[in-house]
């Protein structure tokens, strides 16, 4: 199956003869209390062109939400007089995919670029709640953040479950042009069966911090393509079973709890980077091994299949510690992984005891 996403033009030919001023892609032009070129004829939805919150630079919000909110604006200023100002969408947004759920706000990395705008791109993978408690489902986070002071600047999330109120985590952050510092601080309602009691927003937020205060280096992976061998050293850190399912070809294979009785195998004039599955495992790889006697670098967040090609004509790269920064991801050699599907809850019907609903394990522990 092929899906082709074209994209889409906003229907202004009605403006345009009416003479009104048009912006790109032939958007209406508004100003900030949804009038056009013409102050007797408003705008709003689809249709109209109205300057980033973000970026500053014009575009389109092609969402139902944002069109909704600005037709009751328009209603006050019409009736009263242009008492209301528009702020601009940031775009937020969530889809179904089969059994994939996806969000995205703010803006993307082609959009930095695209704008001139510097920035530095995150990746962790987490679950939708604790660990611990039954069905907990993978989570991948996304953000790009400013690389002084740490503005979040948009985010993505794909996963099964719980994609929807992290989104809304993150669109908070984003409307009131908060970092990622407010990132680690932003309070969620926290029980096992729906987060972690540091949720994975919470954690998208530290991640970002280690690599602005320069606690750990980065290296993504079309670095890894153009990096010379002779002087560098590939190791992943993962189990010797996870090793023999596939790896970056060249790479060294030290399990991270093995790592510290091993360093003698590990060059010193060279530069070390380090991977795993997710980043978690080269992440304690980097803090234990001796700053002092080897440049260490992790792939972050890890080892991700299958890997697209890289794209062409890449700009707008942030130089940090010595490397340089821009997609975060890198593929082995292995086969596609198959997605896990949500499992059937474990819970057995809810027995009555004097009319009175208790769950199964409080039944048992009576």
């Amino acid at each position: 199956m092929v899906i082709l996403s074209i994209g889409v033009r906003p229907d202004s030919k009605l403006a345009e003869d009416a003479g009104l001023e048009l912006g790109i892609n032939r958007g209406i032009k508004v100003n900030d209390y949804l009038q056009t070129s013409d102050p007797e004829i408003y705008a709003l939805g689809d249709a109209i062109v109205f300057p980033n919150p973000i970026t500053g630079v014009e575009s389109h919000t092609y969402l139902a939400g944002p069109a909704n909110k600005q037709g009751r604006l328009v209603a006050d200023n019409i009736v009263n007089g242009n008492v209301k100002t528009y702020k601009g969408s940031i775009s937020t947004a969530i889809a179904k995919v089969f059994d994939l759920t996806v969000g995205a706000t703010g803006v993307s990395e082609k959009v930095l670029r695209k704008a001139g705008i510097p920035y530095i791109s995150s990746i962790i993978h987490a679950s939708s709640h604790a660990g611990y408690y039954p069905d907990a489902l993978p989570l991948t986070i996304k953000i790009v953040f400013n690389p002084t002071d740490g503005k979040l600047l948009g985010g993505q999330i794909v996963g099964f479950d719980g994609v929807d109120k992290r989104t809304d985590m993150l669109a908070h952050i984003l409307k009131h042009g908060e970092t990622i510092y407010d990132m680690q601080e932003i309070e969620h309602a926290y029980a096992p069966p729906f987060s972690s009691a540091k949720d994975p927003v919470n954690m998208a937020g530290l991640v970002a911090d280690n690599i602005i205060n320069g606690m750990v280096r980065i290296i993504h992976w079309d670095e890894i393509r153009n990096l010379d061998m002779q002087d560098a050293v590939l190791i992943d850190v993962r189990t010797d079973e996870e090793y023999a399912l596939g790896s970056i070809e060249g790479s060294l294979n030290i399990p991270v709890d093995d790592l510290r009785a091993r360093l003698a195998e590990i060059p010193q004039n060279k530069k070390v980077i380090v991977f795993c599955g997710t980043g978690h495992r080269s992440y304690f790889a980097i803090v234990s091994l001796p700053k002092a006697d080897l440049m260490t670098f992790g792939i972050y967040p890890g080892v991700t299949l299958p890997m697209n090609p890289p794209p062409k004509n890449r700009a707008t790269k942030m130089s940090f510690p010595e490397i340089t920064l821009a997609k975060t991801t890198i593929s082995i050699r292995a086969r596609k992984p198959q997605l896990p599907k949500p499992r059937a809850r474990r819970w057995k019907p809810m027995p009555v005891v004097c009319n009175v609903p208790v769950p199964s394990c409080v039944s048992r522990m009576r």
